[in-house]
């Protein structure tokens, strides 16, 4: 008797959000959108403090010292409740990054405040979660790309509990697959919009994401995705070595960050099978190809929870996950019956290709979706 698929709905991810009503009038649009998801839960007492912007050129490298990591951003940081007022909204809960909608003064704009993880609860030392902070701030500063999250500034809400002025996104991806009812023309849509900003990341930047997933995946106001996230991402260049603090927040040149990738990170569902299959240290000397199909793997999970109403494919990537091992031993038959009704079965079957050297090129992406 013919094998058939294990039964999938459990797979559906879990949405950790308590929804509740705007306390304020938001005019948001999303051309893009089928059914609008819920509204977000309020806060309370939030006070948003930042470094102060600076027009000066970037000084030459230097080495600072470790013993001066505290120091040297408490430095450039200074009270700046003057620019922006809370409007006690938060966009995103748990389950991702903590955002906070914040209103800037001089001008009324809208930003959103991205809270960075406490010290403890990765079980950082505050020495690496300021190194994480100023990496992300940053490479974020140095990229430009409508696909990219944008971090303005640095801001202070605790003795050493830092936030992100960021683009005002209303919402993550994860967000909208869950409440959204996507047509097939969106789902092209916001493939572009995430293939676009990879390449970006891959050909100018020379970096890999490395934990791209629903969660890293932002929703502007006017329904446009910008990928965010940068904690993880991993140099594809072959030299990237000098000191966060070099350059006083402003990189120079992608090659100043030290990116010396010692642990395999990520989020399970996203991660390719043969980034289990690793050593910790072989990390640092592996070449950037395995970097790059590492995004092209996630990126096809991405695109078959958006073709499946947000269904995962599996639960990690490992013959011991039966979904999983059905598509290893099956082939791509269970990822089309996934697919086949909003998306391209070739297209899905090609980015998960087991083997990295059969995952197909970003370009190519992009021309067979259109």
């Amino acid at each position: 008797m013919a094998e058939t698929a294990p039964f999938h709905p459990i797979l559906k991810p879990k949405f950790p959000y308590h929804l509740l009503a705007y306390p304020v009038d938001l005019i948001i649009n999303f051309p893009h959108l089928v059914t609008p998801s819920p509204l977000p839960k309020t806060i309370h007492n939030m006070h948003v403090l930042s470094n102060q912007e600076t027009q000066q050129p970037a000084p030459m490298p230097i080495n600072i010292p470790s013993a001066n990591l505290i120091q040297a951003i408490e430095k450039i940081q200074a009270p700046l409740q003057h620019k922006y007022e809370s409007i006690k909204i938060k966009l995103i809960t748990a389950g991702g990054p903590q955002i906070f909608l914040v209103e800037r003064k001089r001008d009324l704009k809208l930003f959103g405040a991205k809270v960075f993880d406490d010290i403890n609860v990765k079980g950082q030392t505050t020495q690496d979660y300021i190194k994480q902070v100023v990496k992300e701030f940053s490479l974020s500063k140095s990229m430009h790309h409508p696909n990219i999250l944008n971090i303005y500034d640095v801001c202070r809400i605790g003795p050493m509990k830092f936030v992100g002025i960021i683009d005002y996104c209303p919402k993550s991806l994860l967000t909208l697959v869950n409440y959204s009812t996507l047509e097939p023309s969106q789902i092209v849509k916001y493939m572009e919009d995430i293939v676009g900003g990879l390449i970006y990341l891959h050909s100018e930047m020379e970096l890999a994401h490395t934990n791209l997933n629903l969660e890293s995946i932002m929703v502007d106001k006017n329904g446009t995705l910008k990928i965010s996230e940068f904690s993880f991402v991993q140099s594809l260049a072959k030299k990237s070595t000098v000191d966060f603090f070099s350059n006083h927040f402003s990189l120079i040149n992608k090659h100043q960050i030290d990116l010396e990738r010692k642990i395999m990170r990520g989020s399970e569902p996203y991660l390719a099978p043969e980034q289990f299959d690793l050593k910790d240290s072989r990390l640092t000397k592996l070449k950037p190809e395995f970097w790059i199909k590492g995004d092209t793997w996630s990126l096809g999970v991405i695109y078959t929870q958006l073709c499946s109403n947000g269904y995962l494919p599996w639960e990690v990537a490992k013959i011991e996950d039966n979904y999983y091992r059905y598509y290893y031993e099956s082939g791509p038959g269970f990822i089309d019956e996934l697919v086949k009704f909003k998306g391209n079965a070739l297209i899905a079957s090609a980015l998960l290709s087991i083997e990295p050297i059969n995952r197909p090129g970003l370009d190519s992406i992009l021309e067979a979706l259109n």
